[in-house]
């Protein structure tokens, strides 16, 4: 499930982004690490092309199995909902 909330900002994420994306990175199992690390990248330079490579506009937190990603602008973060809901 991907979803987008508002909340505060913690763990060293940027006071300003204000809506986060949780991401899953494993669907359908297991993966190995270079699965996971090449999955990750393709979630990565889609975010980094949907806010123009701006290196302000969003925070990335690692955790297993997800990754959370912390957007300024409430539009990016919608669209990367709907891209990446599985």
């Amino acid at each position: 499930m991907v979803y987008v909330e508002m909340g505060l900002m913690i763990n060293g994420v940027s006071d300003d982004h204000n809506f986060k994306v949780h991401i899953p990175i494993v669907y359908m199992g297991p993966l190995n690490l270079a699965e996971l690390i090449t999955r990750w990248n393709e979630i990565k330079n889609w975010i980094d092309e949907l806010v123009e490579w701006s290196s302000d506009a969003y925070s990335v937190q690692h955790e297993v199995g997800y990754m959370n990603v912390w957007f300024k602008e409430s539009n990016h973060a919608m669209m990367c909902a709907l891209k990446w809901a599985k």
